[in-house]
Order: structure tokens, then sequence, then C-alpha cells
């Protein structure tokens, strides 16, 4: 485990390593109080033509691409960590210059994209890496795929699958079992395509839901890793899986407390993608973190 950087956020002190490790603390146990956010789930555009059926974004391949000249991104500090997501990342004509200007910043990039879309864009996603343009590649597999896709995710430096809770079925899961995959859970969003869907497959959902309910500690010995956003810790209920010590010790805090969502399409901000979301008032992501927090 490298550490990638250190830094001072209002009066925290944050450490960054290259395995996705973050340690942050306040001094004399006094609580954290951050002047602009750790990390940002940022969307870049709504193009995609993967048509998926629980879309809460409701990306299609007419959707429009976001403001990559934006001033907000001048703002961003070093190690800030950015999620960049859509849509589809990988439509965006700009994004290799905004990934060149993030570098530049000492941003660490992170991106994530459907496996289709992995899987035909596997050289420049690892040219990217190779350059230092991106660090965290986050893999979207919502169905059983073949083990070659599988393996090159396993060898992706840094990659993680993401899965959508009550969308994956636990053959999902199970294709990924002793592969040496981090997983990253991500909770069901019910707007957009999203509420749709589930309003006509309500059972499916349930059952799929249940499942990992059911084998949250069985997957933590399967996998290298096992993360949740937060939406996924409600909906597992994974306070009661976990004693309190290991709750405590793991989470990373509520939404919008070092965290927030920017939406560079429609050109607003809001505390996480399924908050209600703001017109951007400002060129300094230090103005709109501080707002949310009142």
């Amino acid at each position: 485990m490298h550490k990638i950087g250190t830094y001072v956020n209002g009066n925290t002190i944050v450490e960054i390593f290259d395995d996705g490790t973050k340690i942050r603390y306040a001094p004399d146990d006094a609580s954290a109080q951050p002047d602009y956010p750790e990390s940002i789930d940022m969307k870049i555009t709504n193009c995609c033509d993967m048509n998926c059926v629980q879309c809460h974004e409701m990306s299609t391949s007419s959707g429009k691409h976001g403001n990559l000249n934006s001033k907000l991104i001048d703002s961003l500090h070093p190690y800030t960590e950015v999620a960049i997501g859509g849509g589809d990342p990988l439509s965006h004509p700009k994004l290799p210059e905004l990934l060149q200007k993030l570098r530049d910043k000492k941003v660490i990039a992170n991106i994530t994209v459907h496996w289709l879309s992995f899987l035909k864009n596997y050289q420049i996603l690892l040219s990217w890496k190779k350059e230092g343009l991106i660090h965290g590649l986050g893999v979207s597999v919502n169905e059983v795929i073949s083990q070659d896709v599988i393996q090159k995710i396993a060898d992706f430096p840094n990659s993680v699958v993401h899965t959508i809770i009550g969308i994956a079925e636990r053959n999902v899961y199970k294709q990924f079992f002793d592969e040496g995959i981090r997983i990253l859970l991500l909770g069901y969003k019910t707007f957009g395509r999203g509420k749709e869907f589930k309003d006509s497959n309500t059972l499916n959902i349930k059952i799929n839901t249940n499942w990992i309910k059911d084998n949250i500690l069985k997957l933590t010995k399967h996998f290298e890793a096992v993360s949740f956003d937060n939406l996924a810790i409600t909906q597992t209920n994974l306070k009661d899986v976990l004693d309190r010590e290991t709750f405590d010790h793991i989470y990373m805090g509520d939404d919008g407390s070092f965290t927030m969502y920017v939406d560079l399409v429609e050109n607003k901000y809001a505390v996480s993608s399924v908050s209600e979301r703001h017109d951007i008032f400002s060129d300094y992501i230090e103005d709109l973190f501080a707002k949310l927090k009142e």
C-alpha cells in the first residue's frame, strides 16, 4: 500500500492510499469540519446507448453532454476524488482533456463504465491508467458475463465491479467468487426509468434484495473487498448485520458530510444523486459545499 498524498481540509487531515484506503482524522478528537468535499460524484453526460432498464438518469443515445470547461473544475483541490459518470462518460468527446486537467491538478479521477463499454474500450482505458489519467475504474455489471471479461476486470489495476441491489441476481455475484475482484454495491434508485421498472418488477427486485441481505457476510469471504454506497447501506440494513464497533469503524459519513454531487449537464449540484438538485451559483466548490451544509 503506497500513500498518494496527505492534505488538510478545514480541521481535518486526510491520507489517501493507492489501494483506495482513506484515513481521516481531526486533532484532539474534535468533530471533522471540512471546507470542501473529499469526493465528488460528477455527471458529465446524459448520452448512453445501453438503454439500461433501471437507469435513474434516463440516459439515451441522444442525451446531452456536460460542459467540461466549467470554471468549477478549476476550483477543485489536490487529492480530491472525482467519480466521473453519466450516461456513458466515454461518449463525451472532451473526456481526455478533462482527465489531463485533473491529473495536472493532482485530482484523483475515477471513472465508471458499463462492462460492454469496458470491453470495447479496454486498450484506451488501460493506456489512461498507465498514463495516470485515471486512478480507479468502476465496471457496471448486472448480468452474467463471460469468464474472459471477468479475467480482464480482475487484471485491470484498481478495478471495482459495480452492481445494483435488486437488479443483479445471485448468479451475477457468484460468477465473481474467488476471482480476486473488489465489488461495490449500489442502492436501487426509484426515479427515472428505475421507478418504471420497479413498478412492474417489484417481486424480482425484492427477491434479489433479500438475497443480498441474507448473504452479506458470505460475500465478504469471496471478494477482495465489499463496499456499499449509503443508499445500499440503508437498503441492506447493514447496521443490523455488523456490530456497532465494526460499522462505526468503516462508515465514512452521511452523504453531504464529506461528499457531494455535481451535474455538469444540467449545471446542478446536490448532496447526492438521489437528492434535490440546485442550480450551480458559484465557480467555487467551497461555496456549493458550504451551501449544502446550511
